[in-house]
């Protein structure tokens, strides 16, 4: 008897084994987010379609410190962004192909702004950076074709030589 409960226990358990599991992500309103080893959180999607977005300072007391990898590429609907002082980094491709944005307002603690964060964002025509901003990346604004300012602050440690690549109209920096 006590072989057959020990047999019927192992299969038991191979079967959970065996059986698939789903991981869905983490969600706060229109936002997917995932909690760091830190308690503080990465916005890693977007799901909404609003055309004014302010991204949270907090998730369920978490500061959010991060907009990840390609959080809003392609969120054509997004006119105005505004990011809360609480975000330090803004990932590769994180607005990517945005076409309709026109305003970002910038946290006031942004320490580095990825590769290809901000490119193919078409409708954008003027930037203005904190005055803690410390690292702009490759091609940044890559494509922003209507870009035709920019204001850097004394602060920037690495900006790269392409970080405006294409931005045809960009006059005044």
């Amino acid at each position: 008897k006590l072989t057959a409960v020990l047999l019927a226990v192992i299969m038991a358990l191979s079967v959970l084994t065996v059986a698939p599991f789903t991981v869905s992500a983490a969600t706060y309103g229109d936002y997917e987010y995932r909690l760091e080893d830190d308690y503080t959180c990465t916005i890693t999607k977007y799901n909404g379609s609003a055309s004014n977005i302010t991204i949270p300072s907090t998730i369920y007391g978490n500061k959010v410190t991060k907009i990840g990898w390609s959080a809003f590429e392609w969120c054509e609907n997004i006119v105005n962004v505004n990011i809360p002082n609480t975000v330090t980094s803004i990932d590769s491709y994180a607005f990517s192909a945005c076409s309709n944005l026109k305003n970002i307002t910038f946290s006031n603690n942004l320490k580095k702004i990825d590769y290809a964060s901000f490119s193919g964002c078409t409708s954008l025509t003027s930037v203005s950076f904190p005055a803690s901003l410390t690292e702009i990346g490759r091609r940044a604004f890559r494509d922003c074709e209507k870009l035709a300012s920019a204001s850097l602050n004394n602060g920037l440690i690495n900006f790269d030589d392409s970080a405006f690549y294409n931005c045809k109209s960009l006059s005044n920096i």
